[in-house]
């Protein structure tokens, strides 16, 4: 059996994504940049008379006329290992709490969220120390992957349903300002989940005596552990970074802060032009 020549479909603002537009268009592939579906792209896909629909990493539910199209399947690549992690930004959430196997699932798209049977599925294990970009970067390419074989599988007409066990499902709506909170009630564990979830994509908070303090640059020390220090204290390293001392003896390591997104500024620099607190050094 045969497969149509395929068509790839951005709904996004397009600046993030000019690479990958570019290398689709250098081999041929019809690419049109949208943000919504509008009658004129529903049109443009039927147009298509496609043999598969493939969502990959969009957050936009395709309405009933899209899933009705498609010959064989449509499908929707996310980046969990569902029935865990549905719904928006799964590798956010999958970091914030400290999860060591992530990976990708192929579904079958039905109208509940993520709640498809199953086509494929494939565990990566994430060291300890990968961001949100790492893993980006780990899950892509796995998905490629898998989207191969897919393709090969459905050309043969032989793409699995396997049921989800919904009773297991975990579901996450989009983070909020307090899910990318540290606060110094928190252990060293859970500050480095919350950096790891946000950096580069998003500037995690630092509650700092009462103030919101975003960190541009910062660390977790579980090297140099002070048990006998209380959580929110302040310090300096002797390379002149600020640190807070976080639940557990660990330490907050503070390079480059603002207290909003302008007047970026490092740490000890911006916290002794405030006056936010004073500080020893260790």
């Amino acid at each position: 059996m045969g497969l149509t020549r395929p068509c790839v479909t951005r709904v996004t603002s397009p600046l993030p994504y000019v690479n990958s537009i570019n290398i689709a268009r250098r081999h041929g592939l019809s690419v049109q940049v949208i943000e919504r579906f509008t009658e004129d792209v529903c049109r443009a896909c039927e147009a298509l008379q496609p043999d598969i629909l493939l969502s990959c990493f969009q957050p936009l539910i395709l309405s009933k006329r899209l899933l009705t199209l498609p010959k064989l399947a449509a499908l929707n690549v996310h980046p969990s290992l569902l029935p865990k992690y549905g719904g928006i930004d799964p590798v956010f959430w999958a970091l914030r709490n400290g999860e060591r196997l992530m990976g990708i699932t192929v579904h079958h798209i039905i109208p509940k969220v993520d709640a498809g049977d199953i086509v494929t599925q494939r565990v990566v294990d994430i060291p300890f120390d990968y961001t949100y970009e790492d893993v980006d970067d780990v899950l892509t390419k796995t998905a490629a992957e898998l989207i191969s074989e897919l393709v090969n599988l459905a050309g043969e007409g032989s793409l699995p349903h396997l049921p989800q066990d919904l009773s297991k499902r975990s579901y996450y709506s989009r983070p909020r300002e307090g899910d990318t909170t540290i606060t110094c009630d928190q252990d060293s564990q859970t500050v480095q989940n919350i950096m790891r979830a946000c950096y580069p994509y998003r500037i995690p908070i630092a509650l700092i005596n009462g103030r919101k303090v975003r960190l541009w640059k910062a660390r977790v020390d579980n090297a140099s552990v002070f048990l006998d220090r209380a959580p929110g204290q302040l310090g300096s390293t002797p390379d002149g970074f600020l640190t807070v001392q976080v639940r557990g003896g660990g330490q907050l390591v503070i390079e480059i802060a603002s207290f909003g997104l302008w007047s970026i500024l490092p740490a000890r620099l911006l916290f002794a032009i405030s006056g936010i607190g004073k500080h020893s050094r260790q």
